[in-house]
């Protein structure tokens, strides 16, 4: 069994502390590394169809459920970080569009795949996830029962 070449590894530094979207990106990275393998392994465009695709539906409900949260803690920023995603969105459609032609996908893209997401998470989400951070309450009782009322 030969080992899957791996393009991108999860490092802690990736980490915004908020567990449920920290598992979201290490799916995503484990997408994009899954697409990588399929490409240097020269899948034909056929078998690379699955790989594009995961990776756009998954994306998808990442970047939904990642703006539910932003919304829902009053994220400034919410409508920069929105079309971010949509652009990120255009290119992995634009791709997939080339493989449904039976083409392959274009290395740039994996290049672009690894430096956008790593870029977003560093960047882009680590200041969400400050915004998170420094409107949370105190985590003393007290502060828990009131925070059932506010």
């Amino acid at each position: 069994m030969t080992q899957m070449r791996t393009l991108v590894k999860w490092d802690d530094s990736y980490s915004l502390e908020l567990p449920e979207i920290d598992a979201q990106h290490r799916t995503l990275l484990e997408l994009i590394n899954s697409l990588w393998q399929a490409i240097v392994t020269q899948t034909s465009a056929e078998h690379l169809l699955p790989h594009v695709e995961a990776l756009e539906r998954y994306t998808l409900t990442h970047f939904a459920e990642e703006e539910q949260f932003m919304l829902a803690s009053g994220y400034p920023r919410l409508e920069e970080h929105r079309a971010a995603h949509r652009s990120f969105e255009q290119r992995i459609a634009g791709e997939k569009a080339i493989v449904l032609d039976g083409g392959f996908v274009r290395l740039d893209l994996v290049r672009f795949l690894n430096d956008w997401l790593i870029n977003h998470i560093l960047v882009v989400d680590k200041d969400y996830a400050q915004y998170v951070k420094q409107g949370e309450r105190p985590s003393s009782f007290l502060g828990r029962f009131f925070r059932k009322f506010a």
